[in-house]
């Protein structure tokens, strides 16, 4: 074979794998990480931020309603101080463990009751003094009419781990009981909970690498090449710590039913749908759907069996909100319908469709910082908290907008 034919082929085979893999692998990741993305505002004119000078830094809020709906409490974990924050949060690759040397970190659980407006600081009992409370994602299942069982991420300095809390609705008090270390079970960056009982749970893990002993570089190159090394733990007392799915590009929050299960894959800007075995906790996933936007915790909404999603629209504004608090991180909710997933857009049968991608909030004003949770209560009241966010936004009565529609989803068997 003559040298320029040898030379056409490679230069050929170069472009193949340029053109088929790297380039679609490009333009993926541009659109995911927003680096492109116009900074759009829609549907903060109704909004107001609710006891900013408490409600600082809840990374993620659930809502308690009773059936009658007499009772609606949103529980929100926040952070005690910001700048300790900054300071020591392992999955935002702050380590600095001397922060806080008079002392532990103590975060706060907040509980305001939707009805009357009025916020209370829950106060912890039965914890170890010298322990840290250094709070992310969380979740509760209700064991009767009366009570929680509450299942909070703890990022202690000597490790992160899950604590389990009883509570009384109504009162201002978390009763420690049970202590989780899923670090030994190699879920070193847990990220969000999802309560099955009040002794079942699952458990998503961002990252392979252990931020404790890892170079702060592996796990930036884990996010920024958007490596599907996250998974979800799964615990019960029968089956003791299984790993019931892998293979997730940065499993942050996640949210389900007794038999589906979603979960936000943030570095593929996804929402991956399982189902799941309530015999033994397994998974299957069953469809990825797409919103290209790194997405953070999800929350089903149960009056409307929709999902509202929030997240990042631009990572760049993340970094730079850190280093100076005077510049805004985006935020971005969106909401799809749980009955548009799989085949349920055409009404059944073999033909697969993502969802219509509905923009609830998108913000780059500063109102949020950082969206991390989104809420919609039973009277259609849009809540937005963020991890570096004063207050909690409150917004009445939110128009979606359409954002997306693709014909094809892929479903995964």
């Amino acid at each position: 074979m003559a040298p320029q034919q040898t030379r056409f082929i490679a230069f050929m085979a170069v472009m193949t794998v340029f053109t088929g893999f790297i380039q679609p692998w490009i333009q993926k990741s541009t659109t995911i990480f927003g680096f492109n993305r116009e900074a759009i505002q829609h549907g903060t004119s109704t909004c107001t931020l609710e006891f900013p000078s408490h409600l600082t830094g809840c990374e993620d809020m659930h809502l308690y309603e009773s059936e009658d709906g007499e009772t609606r409490i949103m529980y929100l974990a926040c952070s005690a101080d910001l700048g300790k924050r900054t300071q020591w949060f392992p999955p935002g690759f702050h380590l600095n463990k001397t922060v806080v040397p008079e002392g532990p970190v103590r975060d706060n659980v907040f509980a305001l009751d939707l009805n009357t407006n009025h916020l209370t600081r829950l106060d912890f009992h039965n914890f170890p003094a010298d322990e840290d409370i250094v709070l992310h994602g969380f979740d509760f299942a209700q064991n009767s009419p009366h009570h929680l069982s509450f299942f909070f991420i703890n990022h202690r300095r000597t490790g992160s781990v899950i604590e389990k809390f009883a509570h009384s609705i109504g009162t201002g008090q978390l009763y420690h009981h049970e202590t989780f270390n899923v670090s030994e079970h190699g879920t070193h960056v847990p990220n969000d909970v999802l309560a099955i009982s009040d002794s079942e749970f699952y458990v998503t893990n961002m990252r392979s690498s252990n931020p404790h002993t890892a170079h702060p570089l592996w796990s930036q190159f884990e996010i920024y090449t958007r490596r599907p090394w996250g998974h979800i733990l799964h615990y019960s007392p029968s089956s003791g710590y299984s790993i019931a799915a892998s293979n997730i590009p940065g499993a942050n929050g996640i949210t389900g039913t007794k038999d589906q299960v979603f979960v936000s894959a943030e570095t593929d800007g996804a929402i991956y749908v399982y189902s799941r075995s309530a015999a033994d906790g397994s998974l299957v996933r069953e469809q990825i759907v797409p919103l290209n936007y790194m997405l953070d915790n999800p929350s089903l909404n149960p009056h409307t069996n929709e999902l509202v999603i929030a997240g990042h629209p631009q990572i760049r504004g993340i970094s730079q909100h850190q280093a100076n608090p005077s510049i805004p991180a985006g935020s971005l909710v969106t909401r799809i319908s749980v009955a548009q997933l799989g085949s349920g857009y055409f009404g059944g049968g073999n033909e697969v469709a993502a969802p219509a991608v509905e923009v609830l909030f998108s913000d780059y004003s500063g109102m949020v910082n950082a969206s991390t949770t989104a809420v919609v209560d039973g009277e259609g009241t849009l809540w937005v908290t963020g991890l570096f966010t004063a207050g909690v936004a409150k917004c009445p009565n939110p128009e979606g907008k359409v954002h997306n529609f693709k014909k094809k989803a892929e479903r995964v068997y």
